[in-house]
This record gives structure tokens, sequence and C-alpha cells, in this order.
């Protein structure tokens, strides 16, 4: 094996070595992190389903009175 081929494949093969020890990286310290969001955003009040669902007004009266609506006609002359 010369040099020149010995160079070719480390030249090739440090990239690819690298890349798989910088996702191990990556994953190693987001995945325990990410577990933490998640436990956190679980404990707040936007996370549950009782926090959407709104109560239904029993026996509610509207009184509108029509009367004070005025409507305002724009002469186009």
């Amino acid at each position: 094996m010369t040099k020149a081929v010995f160079a070719k494949g480390a030249g090739k093969a440090i990239p690819i070595v690298g890349a798989v020890a910088s996702g191990g990286i990556t994953y190693a310290v987001f995945k325990p992190m990410s577990k933490r969001l998640k436990s956190y955003l679980e404990t707040l009040p936007t996370a549950s389903v009782e926090h959407y669902q709104k109560p239904k007004p029993e026996n509610t009266v509207f009184d509108i009175d029509f009367t004070d609506i005025v409507i305002n006609e724009v002469d186009e002359s």
C-alpha cells in the first residue's frame, strides 16, 4: 500500500468518523435534556385538556337594544 492510497482512504474516512462522533455527542446531550423539557412542559396548565375545555353557559340571556344601532348612509354624489 502506497502513501497516496493510504492518504486517499484516510481522507475519506476521517469526515465520516467525525460525523458519527459529532452525531453521537449531540444525541447523548440532547436526549436527556429533551426528556427534562418534556416533563417540565407537561406540568404547565396549558398542557392539560381541561385548560381548553370551556364551560357551557346555562340559561344565558342577552338583552340587546337594537334601537341604538345607527347606520350612516354615504352620499355618493
